[in-house]
């Protein structure tokens, strides 16, 4: 149902997985899509990897997987998703909502912690950025120890969902690593790959 290209990192979606696509509804036909990548982007990136539905009652946790090494400590990705504070709450509402909005960032609901961004005119410039760079990053935001990464999930031209990997803020590779290049390219393969499903039909 899914490969790995290890030249090319990338995660592709075979004919099978398409076609189960077309007839599968609900939460049980996401899980069944979502189940394999998210698997294995886990494993490629020895990291707990989740998929986060954007639905009408907001953003919800529908799969995790976390990859078997023993002796290493993961991360449950959790139930509430900010959008100041985590890594999918930004993405999600930076591509649900006009940038051209003047209320773009006036949030109703925060997180509030130390180096979580609260500041209006901030969260304009914030979300403008992960809309211009295409992924989100949270690092000690929502909970001290813990970093996470974030892509958008689209359907045609709506945002559906985010991909995304969370774990301690001691193993994030660091910014222009070679490293953290890595995960965002694993995390925008799968990305597209999922958008491509969805968007051949409707999910």
């Amino acid at each position: 149902m899914l490969s790995f290209d290890s030249d090319r990192k990338l995660y592709l979606v075979g004919a099978r997985t398409q076609r189960l696509a077309s007839m599968l509804q609900g939460n049980d036909g996401l899980e069944t899509i979502v189940g394999p990548m998210i698997g294995s982007l886990g494993r490629e990136l020895k990291e707990t990897a989740f998929y986060v539905r954007n639905g009408m009652e907001g953003p919800r946790l529908l799969k995790y997987a976390v990859p078997e090494i023993s002796g290493r400590t993961f991360i449950h990705p959790g139930f509430e998703f900010p959008p100041n504070a985590t890594a999918t709450g930004k993405v999600i509402y930076a591509f649900s909502h006009s940038a051209d909005d003047p209320e773009f960032g006036k949030l109703t609901q925060m997180h509030i912690a130390p180096t979580a961004v609260t500041d209006f005119e901030a969260l304009r410039v914030m979300y403008k950025t992960v809309r211009k760079q295409g992924y989100a990053f949270s690092i000690d935001e929502f909970e001290a120890g813990i970093a996470s990464a974030a892509v958008p999930v689209f359907q045609k031209q709506r945002v559906v969902g985010a991909l995304s990997i969370i774990l301690t803020t001691d193993r994030l590779p660091s910014e222009g690593s070679r490293e953290r290049a890595r995960v965002l390219e694993c995390l925008m393969a799968a990305s597209k790959n999922l958008s491509a499903v969805f968007s051949a039909q409707a999910v």
